[in-house]
């Protein structure tokens, strides 16, 4: 007989940190009691992640002065157990004979010993789950099919004629041990992030920490009908008492089953744990390391900046000690998205290194008194991780542990997100921006010099003086006459509310002034669309850049238009022969030799631009537009409401891709005004292209403010109805964040808004007034699993394999690959002349020099010895990817395979005409393969030629016309690829009566 187990002592846990509050277990009396019966271990160590959690976050969720709510509160298990004195919370700490925070749960957990095909089946079904949002019945089901066919395996065999046998009795022991429940795997597996639940209020967003003292009503006090701001036209008297300040009231909780639920759950993930859980892992310290040598070189003003890291406010942050913060690896800085941005570019956006501090509760948009409680939990952390620091018990590096301090340095949003959390005025009010105090109704000023900015003291007073004036009136009055409000950020002792938050390009510029380009300067025409008469909505477009209508522009006369870098030829002398009002769609060109400059000249009021027939034209071209497949194509069919809004990469796409490669030929007709809008439209692409670029000099910026400059005098000459928006002012200001912060790449929300876009298709099993928490976990799980797929804990076994299952969760793979298209054969001799050429420039083996194997064989011994033979011998393919660029020969996929090329290659842009891969034996008897292109050149036009891609140099379009030099071809190295092109081939006579020939429109795609 086995002997009986003894029994284990139990208790129940109401700890939050593990959600064991939101069951039901029965009491001795047989009541129902909230909390959940565990082993008195488990529920020690759920108490001590309580204290761990509530210690920093109990003061911090409500405000200073809501002296009403109740406090956090764990109950004791039913029964008590000795246990040793953790009083003491564990937090960052003063005294450096606190104790450390403890990180030995994420240094412990090991999967060494797991079993490694039932691991394999495990986290393939948790992969499916998390990134695929496959449901936990599927997964169930999955587990219970993959289980069967291990045993088929077992039992069967692989070869037909193996004989069938039972299995073991090890073996039914370990097929029995893998868990068939997709949550039991993921708790397994320590997938969960570590979560501090809250009651939430769902009027005011009120926390308070879940324990039995919760009142059914919300008693916080709240300021009546508050809004973002008042009516700039209303009279206000600040001597009108007002009265600010009343109960809420809102119902916090509903019966349900004969208990009280909460009606809403908000949940913060724990930074601290975050933080320890991210030093667990292998490499993160060696990146770290790197990056604060690269921040700790000193700047240089006239250098080329490629990150964040080389910025001049990044290396001028100092931290508490007076010393450069961003130089020092156990420094980590933040920014709000929030996503920790010391790890270099190619780590910083992967799941496991961005800290997701919580979801704001919906349906409704939060106003920022609202917001400033949802924030307020995680900024006194990051106060505490400032002023303090944390002392992690151990990291992968360090295992007698490490001082931690923290920093938040740049704040990116789009426009109304970022005036609402930081407390600045709406783009609709009267003081308009975020950086200056020009008043709304001074919007067509453009002189920046007249612009009076805003000082952080200022700020701060006027922050200060609304937070805690006693009348709505005397708030909405500070609002209007200095843009202002309180913002919890105004705790950070360090952070620079002005100078810290940045205009982010992706809604500024594509979002905003592409939108608005399109929609209000150029009036897309909608009349190709029969079904929708009412034309597009600018419904999206109003919401994003304001009601810029109320708006003046003030007097154009005295607008200073850019002046053309030529004198441009004069209106009289200007060749009207040809027109664009052909039947046939075809458009005969007249463009003169002093390419596109002219004296300025607007068209009618209220003209559509983008009318019908530039439509049909547009429409017509594109389908001959190749672009690279690792970039998506603008819509197909413009002008159809029915198509839907355009996102910002089709407008970046069609503002730089297909409309430079089509507008010039439609606007060359010699016509003033349209030689005027071609201009306009150049400005802006020209700055919106330098804006994108993935590193800026001093230069650069300087080019942007002179673009931007131009098309915003010439827009208000051109569109003298259509007012500018606020966009168009903070454009401006964006030159001063390039300058301050480097590359915009490094601070846009286009990686973390396809992030975040992640987050929407996670399965939320309708948990009404829950989302965003199951939304949270659904984030940090795939950032954890992302860690446990790169970590050291999974068994030898299972690392062969693993390149598989990190495929399912990173959809792009950085690995080269290409496809094979023949068996080996041989280079002509032109060619194999050609590749012998860039081996010895490109791979000198000096004193030897690279030779054809041929004239090598005829070379006497003596004198073979000075030279290293080439076989002609390569292997063919069709296509070659590295990373997310995929390069094609022009016979397999011609939309990849025209290219530019780096300044030290024997041509600039080129067609691929041939792939191949050649190895060659080195000097010291190494094998090298390499992968090779055939280029044939495409050259420029010679000046004399007149064309309308001609002059353009003074705009940064990266925009030529160009024609096949068939009798040269180069062989080209892989490595001297600049980037690929996006092309449109023109027919003879198609672009301009000089030109009886093909003709390539190339646009450069280095941005």
């Amino acid at each position: 007989m086995s002997q009986r187990s003894r029994p284990r002592r139990t208790a129940r846990c109401t700890c939050t940190s593990h959600g064991c509050i939101q069951q039901q277990c029965l009491y001795e009396n047989g009541q129902p009691r909230p909390g959940l019966i565990i082993t008195t271990w488990q529920c020690h160590l759920h108490m001590l992640a309580d204290q761990r959690i509530l210690n920093v976050e109990a003061h911090a969720c409500n405000d200073p002065q809501d002296n009403e709510h109740p406090h956090p509160v764990v109950e004791p298990p039913l029964i008590e157990t000795s246990s040793p004195d953790h009083s003491r919370p564990n937090h960052p700490n003063d005294d450096p004979e606190d104790p450390p925070y403890d990180c030995s749960p994420y240094h412990i957990f090991n999967l060494q010993r797991a079993n490694p095909p039932l691991l394999h089946i495990s986290l393939i079904a948790v992969l499916l789950h998390v990134f695929e949002h496959c449901s936990s019945p599927t997964c169930s089901s999955f587990l219970k099919a993959n289980l069967d066919l291990v045993k088929i395996i077992l039992t069967q065999g692989l070869v037909q004629s193996q004989p069938h046998r039972m299995l073991t009795h090890a073996e039914n022991t370990s097929l029995h041990a893998l868990p068939l429940d997709i949550c039991t795997i993921m708790k397994s597996l320590h997938l969960d992030p570590v979560l501090n639940y809250l009651v939430c209020c769902s009027e005011c967003y009120a926390m308070y920490p879940i324990n039995s003292n919760i009142p059914l009503n919300c008693v916080h006090l709240t300021v009546a009908h508050a809004d973002d701001g008042p009516d700039p036209t209303d009279e206000i008297d600040d001597n009108h008492p007002v009265i600010t300040n009343q109960i809420c009231g809102t119902l916090l909780f509903s019966a349900a089953q004969n208990k009280m639920v909460p009606l809403r759950h908000y949940a913060t993930q724990h930074l601290f744990e975050w933080l320890a859980r991210f030093f667990a892992q292998p490499n993160i310290e060696n990146e770290l390391e790197r990056c604060a040598f690269l921040s700790s070189t000193p700047y240089e003003p006239n250098s080329e900046v490629n990150d964040i890291q080389q910025s001049r406010l990044w290396k001028s942050f100092l931290g508490p000690d007076g010393v450069q913060f961003t130089s020092k690896a156990s420094n980590l800085t933040f920014g709000m998205f929030i996503d920790a941005i010391n790890p270099y570019v190619s780590i910083r956006y992967a799941h496991q290194n961005i800290f997701l501090a919580g979801i704001a509760p919906g349906p409704k948009e939060p106003s920022l008194e609202q917001i400033n409680r949802i924030l307020t939990p995680i900024v006194e952390q990051l106060k505490t991780l400032w002023c303090s620091g944390l002392r992690l018990s151990r990291t992968f590096q360090h295992i007698n542990g490490q001082h931690i301090f923290c920093a938040l340095l740049p704040f990116f949003a789009d426009l109304p997100a970022a005036r609402r959390s930081l407390g600045f005025a709406a783009p609709t009010a009267t003081r308009m921006c975020s950086y200056c105090l020009l008043q709304r109704n001074e919007i067509s000023n453009l002189d920046q010099n007249t612009w009076p900015p805003r000082t952080l003291p200022g700020h701060c007073y006027w922050a200060t003086q609304s937070k805690n004036s006693q009348s709505l009136n005397a708030r909405n009055k500070i609002l209007c006459e200095h843009g202002v409000q309180y913002s919890v950020f105004l705790k950070l002792p360090y952070w620079d509310i002005v100078q810290y938050h940045v205009v982010d390009p992706m809604h500024n510029l594509l979002l905003g002034l592409l939108k608005w380009h399109v929609n209000q300067f150029w009036r897309m025409d909608n009349t190709l669309d029969e079904m929708d008469p009412q034309g597009i909505s600018t419904q999206e477009l109003m919401d994003l850049l304001g009601d810029a209508a109320s708006g003046s522009n003030g007097a154009t006369s005295n607008i200073a238009l850019p002046s053309p870098t030529h004198s441009g030829q004069p209106f009289l002398d200007l060749d009207f022969n040809t027109t664009n009002d052909s039947n046939d769609g075809t458009f005969r060109t007249t463009i003169s030799n002093y390419g596109w400059d002219c004296p300025w000249a607007a068209p009618s009021r209220g003209k559509i631009i983008l009318d019908s027939q530039l439509l049909l034209y547009v429409n017509k071209m594109l389908p001959r537009i190749h672009v690279p497949t690792t970039i998506k194509r603008a819509p197909p069919i413009l002008g159809k409401a029915s198509h839907g809004r355009l996102k910002a990469d089709e407008l970046r796409h069609l503002f730089t891709i297909q409309l430079p490669l089509t507008l010039p030929v439609y606007w060359a007709s010699g016509d003033p005004i349209k030689r005027s809008l071609f201009q306009n439209f150049a400005h802006l692409v020209s700055l919106v292209n330098i804006a994108m670029k993935r590193s800026i000099t001093n230069n650069l910026i300087s080019q942007y403010r002179t673009h931007i400059n131009a098309y915003l005098s010439s827009s208000l000459f051109l569109f003298p109805d259509t007012p500018l928006a606020p966009n168009h002012h903070m454009a401006v200001h964006l030159a001063d964040c390039l300058e301050k912060w480097g590359p915009s790449r490094a601070w846009w929300s286009f990686s973390m808004e396809r992030l975040m876009g992640s987050l929407v298709k996670a399965s939320t099993n309708n948990q009404i007034g829950s989302l965003e928490i199951p939304l949270m976990k659904s984030f940090a799980r795939k950032g954890n699993l992302h860690a446990l797929l790169d970590s050291q804990v999974l068994p030898e076994a299972s690392k062969p394999f693993l390149s598989t299952l990190k495929g399912l969760s990173t959809p792009f793979a950085s690995a080269e690959h290409s496809s094979r298209a023949s068996k080996s054969h041989s280079l002509d001799s032109r060619l194999l002349k050609a590749l012998i050429e860039r081996l010895n420039i490109l791979f000198p083996q000096e004193p030897l020099t690279w030779i054809s194997t041929d004239k090598w064989c005829k070379k006497c011994p003596q004198e073979a010895t000075r030279f290293l033979p080439v076989t002609s011998t390569i292997i063919g393919y069709n296509n070659y990817s590295i990373n997310e660029a995929t390069y094609s020969s022009c016979h397999q996929n011609p939309s990849n395979s025209i290219v530019a090329l780096k300044g030290n290659a024997p041509c600039h842009v080129g067609i691929i005409s041939q792939i191949f891969k050649h190895v060659c034996h080195l000097q010291d008897k190494s094998i090298c393969s390499d992968m090779w292109l055939v280029i044939t050149p495409l050259v420029s036009l010679p000046n004399s030629i007149a064309n309308p891609f001609a002059h353009l140099n003074t705009y940064c379009l990266g925009l030529s016309l160009r024609v096949s030099d068939d009798k040269q071809q180069y062989v080209i190295h892989v490595d001297e690829v600049l980037a690929h092109c996006a092309w449109l081939k023109y027919k003879p006579h198609e672009v301009s009566n000089h030109l009886p020939f093909e003709t390539y429109a190339v646009v450069l795609l280095n941005n």
